[in-house]
């Protein structure tokens, strides 16, 4: 049985756009909350391919390794994560005109796993989001009267935190213990492997997101911009 804090006897359903797979510190913080058991993740091919797409320009020390990532982040859902269908006229019809073109898969996307839930023997105790930072394309409002919530990532992890603060607190150490062992490694000529992630190395790069999650588990210890932890690894 599933204990998603944000669905109360039910289940998180949450489609996770590639502007929040790409950047690798957030990504690492979502997939560690998903391990936690605090949601179910899932994507499109059309992510994946946007994903593959856009890595080397957001990646360019590493533009060789995006599908190596990718790969890790398959074997984190067990290759449960890929949702079909969604092109389909009967959900792609349904998308409110608001939605930008090249964002329509994802609403619809989520229309199919909406679908679903009406096989459960009570729907409303299950919820289907979309994680993005590119709200503003994603038409909030009208998405929302489809029973889809579209949340920013950070609004999402604030919202894991006052739900379950033991368990998403649990999630942001492990990621952090993680990226402090591979900043270690980087310096001592180790490899970098997070524990969900075989055979794949986190990317360092200077992050807000980063310090604002230290503080949320360290709150009295401050990150300076210039920290080890915001270097990028040689």
């Amino acid at each position: 049985m599933t204990m998603h804090p944000l669905s109360p006897g039910g289940n998180t359903l949450v489609i996770l756009d590639a502007c929040v797979l790409l950047p690798s510190r957030l990504s690492d913080v979502l997939f560690d909350l998903m391990l936690e058991g605090l949601y179910f993740a899932y994507w499109t091919s059309d992510v994946e391919a946007e994903f593959l797409r856009n890595w080397p320009q957001v990646h360019p020390d590493a533009s060789k390794s995006g599908a190596k990532r990718l790969k890790a982040f398959q074997r984190a859902v067990n290759n449960a994560h890929l949702i079909t269908g969604y092109a389909d006229t009967a959900f792609m019809s349904r998308v409110p005109g608001r939605v930008h073109e090249d964002d329509r898969h994802l609403v619809a996307a989520a229309l199919v796993m909406v679908n679903g839930l009406d096989e459960e023997d009570d729907p409303a105790r299950h919820n289907v989001m979309i994680v993005s930072d590119n709200t503003k394309h994603l038409a909030v409002a009208d998405t929302r009267k489809l029973g889809i919530e579209v949340i920013k990532a950070g609004a999402f992890l604030d919202r894991l935190c006052r739900a379950a603060p033991a368990r998403t607190n649990q999630a942001i150490a492990k990621a952090l213990n993680d990226l402090t062992a591979a900043i270690f490694q980087s310096r001592t000529g180790g490899g970098a492997t997070p524990s969900w992630c075989e055979g794949d190395s986190r990317q360092f790069g200077k992050s807000n997101w980063v310090t604002e999650v230290i503080a949320r588990v360290q709150p009295d210890h401050s990150v300076s911009k210039d920290s080890q932890l915001s270097k990028r690894s040689a």
